[in-house]
């Protein structure tokens, strides 16, 4: 053992309050890890100078033991506070977790409702590509009746044409029947 490792030893036996049963674990480059088993006497045996010591060479080291002599790591208050602040944690994980679940509720309402929407917007583009092709085919249609139109505007206007041709060589050849008949 080292001389560390006995000093150590020799601080915890008098800082306990009662008997106790030391044992210490080392191994080479590990912190040692030290049992104290305190044998069962009544606390009222142990006092006086040993007692007094005890406790002052205990709060110079930091140590602290409760009620029931236990070592304790950190102070009471301390560890009240530490009580509270783990039970404030609990109730803002909790608090937490109802709020995950509402976001998550909120999330899927807003998925759905995207869905919706989005469906709602195919539908919208279909019609309004529809109205658009509607409005492309009335143009279209327009555009061949007027073209029709002027086909057979020009149809009349040679046919016109034509027959007054003809009213003329009905009358040229009418003259030249009534000149070979008179």
């Amino acid at each position: 053992m080292h001389y560390q490792t006995l000093e150590l030893l020799c601080v915890l036996n008098r800082l306990c309050t009662r008997p106790a049963l030391l044992s210490i674990t080392a191994a080479p480059h590990v912190a040692c890890v030290i049992t104290i088993l305190f044998i069962h006497s009544p606390l009222s045996t142990w006092h006086g100078k040993r007692q007094t010591s005890s406790k002052m060479t205990a709060s110079k080291l930091g140590l602290k033991f409760d009620d029931l002599g236990r070592v304790r790591v950190v102070d009471e208050d301390t560890a009240v506070a530490t009580n509270e602040l783990h039970e404030q944690s609990n109730e803002l994980l909790e608090n937490i977790i109802k709020y995950q679940k509402i976001v998550e509720d909120l999330v899927s309402v807003s998925e759905t409702l995207a869905v919706q929407v989005e469906k709602e917007k195919l539908l919208a583009l279909q019609a309004s590509i529809k109205l658009q092709h509607e409005v492309e085919h009335r143009e279209l249609m327009k555009h061949q009746l007027q073209i029709q139109a002027l086909e057979k505007q020009a149809e009349l206007e040679r046919m016109n044409a034509e027959y007054h041709n003809l009213q003329r060589v009905e009358q040229e050849q009418q003259d030249f029947m009534d000149q070979l008949a008179a």
